[in-house]
């Protein structure tokens, strides 16, 4: 690369990963942890929100995409960026399909072409709740239309060939400045606005954290570049947290990191009919990449309420009398 009078090389040995959705939950901590490490070279795409290392580009252009994957040549793509708000998928699977599942065959047809490893992050909402816990090949059947727009996305991707891989994940949560990035500090929001909120205690969830998430794909990938045509990368692959939550206990730890009473109650009904549908039951096992990780796997496993106290700093500094 040139720049005025100076010359920047890569040197040979940076292996150059491409990674979309960078401004969103997780693609932020994909961004930050991977950007640590000097051996990799990180270029992040994003839609409407910019930033130093990002380059704006539509995913739903073929045409966008192509340019950029022929530009920056990664070894690596993982494909963060999805609509992932299942209440905002129901009803209209059809424009968000554009994303989750066009834009993730061209990605997959790119990386084919150019010999790259995809990592297509997914959600345990291709299943239904039923047979739970599910293991890396277990029958999927998602209950609402966002699950399945994922799974058609898994579908595309893998039929693309041997180096693609999809990571299912169940609900995430992470270093935010707004409590309306995730279903689980969402749930802190509520009880701040109604005190007395009633909150499910029904859908027994596995909050994970982002950070977390994106140490396992670093693990993942540094282990890939070592061995890069070794098939155990391939395929399907779960990981989550091992705490269960429902949003009535997440509550009680949300309260008390921020300081407010807890006056509100659960319910074990489930929700009323009008929104997405959603699994009662998530626990999926994670075997395939324990094996992967080794080690490391323990890196990957924060507990709920440390990793979620680090989520909440930047959002209680704004609200600072909520703080503790």
């Amino acid at each position: 690369q040139h720049f005025g009078s100076s010359i920047f090389l890569f040197p040979a040995a940076m292996t150059k990963v491409l990674v979309t959705g960078a401004t969103g939950l997780l693609g932020r901590q994909v961004m930050a942890q991977f950007s640590q490490d000097q051996t990799l070279v990180v270029r992040g795409l994003c839609f409407s929100r910019t930033g130093p290392g990002l380059v704006q580009c539509d995913l739903t252009q073929p045409a966008a995409v192509e340019a950029q994957m022929q530009e920056f040549q990664p070894e690596i793509v993982i494909h963060c960026a999805a609509e992932r708000r299942p209440d905002e998928v129901e009803g209209n699977a059809e424009e968000v399909a554009k994303l989750n599942v066009g834009a993730s065959g061209t990605l997959a047809e790119l990386c084919k072409a150019s010999g790259a490893f995809m990592i297509y992050m997914s959600t345990n909402y291709v299943f239904d709740g039923k047979a739970a816990p599910y293991a890396e090949d277990a029958e999927t059947c998602p209950v609402n239309a966002y699950g399945k727009s994922k799974l058609d996305g898994e579908e595309v991707v893998l039929k693309a060939g041997p180096k693609t891989a999809v990571l299912r994940v169940p609900l995430l949560f992470g270093p935010t400045d707004s409590l309306d990035e995730s279903s689980a500090t969402m749930v802190l929001k509520s009880i701040i606005s109604n005190p007395t909120s009633v909150l499910d205690d029904w859908q027994q969830r596995y909050p994970t954290s982002a950070q977390d998430i994106a140490r396992v794909l670093h693990f993942w990938c540094l282990e890939y570049i070592k061995e890069r045509d070794d098939p155990k990368f391939a395929g399907i692959f779960h990981w989550q947290a091992p705490e269960m939550h429902t949003k009535y206990s997440m509550g009680i730890i949300l309260a008390r990191i921020a300081n407010v009473p807890q006056e509100f109650t659960g319910t074990d009904q489930p929700p009323a009919p009008g929104a997405a549908p959603r699994p009662q039951f998530e626990a999926m096992t994670c075997a395939r990449m324990q094996a992967v990780l080794g080690g490391n796997a323990d890196q990957c496993l924060t507990a709920f309420e440390p990793a979620m106290t680090v989520a909440l700093e930047t959002v209680l500094v704004k609200d600072g009398e909520r703080q503790g």
